[in-house]
């Protein structure tokens, strides 16, 4: 899976929203939300895989309290983002598809300014 890394990511309230990665993965551990299948496996390796693409784009390896997860709309139900601060204090999002609004730090993709989100009324 390809992998959206923004760095730094300003994130200075409402974080209590979002689950710890620790929690989720105990939910995926389980038999799931009202019987649902979930993956556990596929869990883990999207977490180990988002941490490598901040690895790479720059993240400095420290990590300043606890790793979150965040849900963003797919086709199908729901995908799965990650969001933690560095040891500097700076946020990273880690996400599986483009966010147009945010501007990403992967040194694969060209350096562009940030378009601004498609706003559908």
């Amino acid at each position: 899976m390809h992998w959206y890394v923004y760095m730094p990511f300003r994130l200075e309230r409402h974080w209590e929203h979002l689950e710890l990665v620790e929690d989720t993965a105990k939910w995926y551990s389980s038999e799931g939300l009202n019987g649902v299948h979930v993956n556990r496996s596929a869990f883990h390796k999207a977490w180990a895989e988002a941490q490598q693409a901040a690895l790479k784009a720059g993240w400095d390896g420290a990590m300043v309290g606890k790793a979150l997860v965040y849900w963003l709309p797919a086709d199908q139900g729901f995908e799965h983002g990650f969001v933690w601060r560095q040891g500097n204090g700076k946020g990273v999002l880690v996400s599986p598809v483009a966010l147009r609004h945010l501007k990403p730090r992967d040194r694969r993709q060209r350096s562009s300014a940030p378009q601004a989100p498609c706003v559908i009324s």
